[in-house]
């Protein structure tokens, strides 16, 4: 950990129980690129994707975040296609990364080396005046999928804040592997399990800049938010909005961007 408090990016080879069963690569063609990472049958897609969207997705980066290499990793495309047996649950963000990663070390020879680089980011705070406004307790009524997806009031209820009591037990539909549920649009979001580290994901794409989490605040929350609709999502406006409905905000700061740089890669042989 830097005095920042960034996690520099592992690059040690991976273990074998998050490798893939079976891997197939092909050409891929000048289509709209596409991927579909682990449903409940263990079948990942990569469709038409170049190597460096690929580390880009294992790496959980944006695209500035990611350096060197040869030129056919930003023009040359692929589908990727993975198999996990025997997987009965949804997968965690880290495991499909971790899998993913398996494939470029295997079949793609892929080193790379961190980097970080200084520049401009922004910071995730709570904000000083009306502060989180996540309730501290209850939980979402009902189990079955489609009150999953119900939005509800009030628009924020956390279910774990960092200085809030023990969380409580989460429903059926939350345990084990399940991922954060979200949907939106140009002027709406809505999550059934969110959290702050997902808040800042959001606006990494929205806003094209490294945003680091420094909520203090753990755990999972149900909330929306409405803002002009039409402005997309990750835009100026939505954090405007989020700001007033659910008192965090993004803070400009400069300092050390996590970064890597591709040191080799090799054409796969497709099968």
């Amino acid at each position: 950990m830097t005095s920042w408090g960034i996690a520099l990016l592992s690059v040690l080879p991976l273990a074998a129980q998050v490798r893939f069963d079976l891997v197939t690569i092909k050409p891929g063609d000048n289509g709209m690129n596409s991927w579909s990472h682990g449903d409940p049958g263990g079948r990942y897609e990569w469709h038409n994707v170049t190597l460096e969207q690929l580390v880009i997705h294992a790496y959980g980066l944006l695209p500035v975040q990611v350096g060197g290499g040869p030129d056919w990793a930003r023009g040359k495309r692929w589908d990727v296609n993975g198999k996990v047996e025997g997987m009965r649950a949804m997968p965690t963000k880290q495991e499909s990364r971790a899998l993913l990663k398996s494939v470029l070390l295997e079949r793609f020879a892929l080193k790379v080396h961190d980097q970080p680089k200084m520049g401009g980011l922004y910071e995730l705070v709570v904000s000083a005046g009306g502060g989180w406004k996540g309730v501290k307790a209850g939980l979402m009524q009902g189990t079955s999928e489609a009150d999953q997806w119900k939005p509800r009031r009030p628009r924020v209820r956390a279910y774990e804040a960092a200085t809030g009591p023990p969380a409580p037990a989460l429903p059926p539909w939350m345990k084990g592997d399940a991922q954060p549920t979200e949907r939106g649009r140009p002027g709406f979001y809505w999550t059934s399990q969110g959290s702050m580290e997902q808040l800042a994901f959001l606006f990494e794409f929205g806003y094209g800049s490294y945003v680091l989490d420094r909520t203090g605040l753990t755990g999972f929350f149900h909330g929306q938010l409405d803002w002009e609709p039409s402005e997309p999502i990750g835009s100026a406006t939505m954090a405007e909005a989020m700001k007033r409905q659910w008192g965090v905000e993004l803070v400009k700061k400069k300092g050390p961007i996590p970064h890597i740089v591709i040191d080799q890669a090799a054409l796969p042989t497709p099968n």
